[in-house]
């Protein structure tokens, strides 16, 4: 009798105690569940709000007059912070479009043929922390049928590089530059030289823009 009951307990102990292991295995899967669930609501999200930049050169006429613009355009689903915007006339960076202008009159012609004169031209501020809503368009400069602005702009193109970096709300990072595909990167580099990309030149309105 006293081993009917011994054994009796025995079961009912042993099956306790696989219940209770039975349970936490449940709560560990339920929640590695609920971890993954999580994760991919994250990603989901990350996803629908991804931001795509892409520079490129757009040269165009309208009857009387050419026209050239380097244009950034956010491709993607969300919206774009840019982080850093630089410009360089064959690897060395320039911090504005009249440097730009100049390196190439040097290199083409031997000496600089604009001087810094004015050009007719429309711009607009490409500065840190800007964002760009998803489906809109940014132009860093249009030229507005100064030919000799425009040659100098075509003939100098194989040399002039531009970067871009920007990042999502969620933080996650990308590099272009014209015409190339973004690519993931860690996080953005702090150029060491600023580009204006507004008309200005004189320095303290340069550094009004930084700010």
């Amino acid at each position: 009798m006293k081993e009917k009951k011994f054994n009796a307990e025995l079961i009912i102990s042993i099956t306790a105690m696989v219940t209770a292991i039975v349970a936490v295995v449940v709560g560990m899967v339920q929640t590695q569940v609920m971890q993954d669930e999580s994760l991919a609501e994250r990603e989901h999200q990350k996803l629908s709000v991804t931001p795509s930049l892409w520079l490129s050169r757009n040269i165009w006429d309208d009857g009387e007059k050419e026209y050239l613009s380097f244009t950034i355009k956010n491709q993607g689903l969300g919206p774009a912070v840019i982080e850093d915007f630089s410009v360089s006339y064959r690897g060395e960076k320039v911090s504005d479009w009249f440097e730009l202008l100049s390196k190439i009159s040097l290199d083409v012609h031997g000496s600089d043929l604009l001087n810094g004169r004015a050009f007719p031209a429309n711009s607009q501020r490409v500065n840190d922390g800007h964002i760009i809503p998803a489906e809109e368009m940014l132009k860093p400069v249009q030229i507005n049928g100064d030919k000799d602005v425009l040659s100098l702009l075509v003939r100098g193109n194989e040399h002039i590089t531009m970067s871009l970096c920007y990042c999502s709300f969620y933080e996650d990072c990308w590099q272009t530059q014209l015409h190339k595909r973004p690519e993931p990167v860690e996080s953005c580099p702090e150029s060491d030289v600023y580009f204006n990309s507004s008309l200005f030149r004189e320095p303290k309105l340069r550094n009004l823009d930084k700010q």
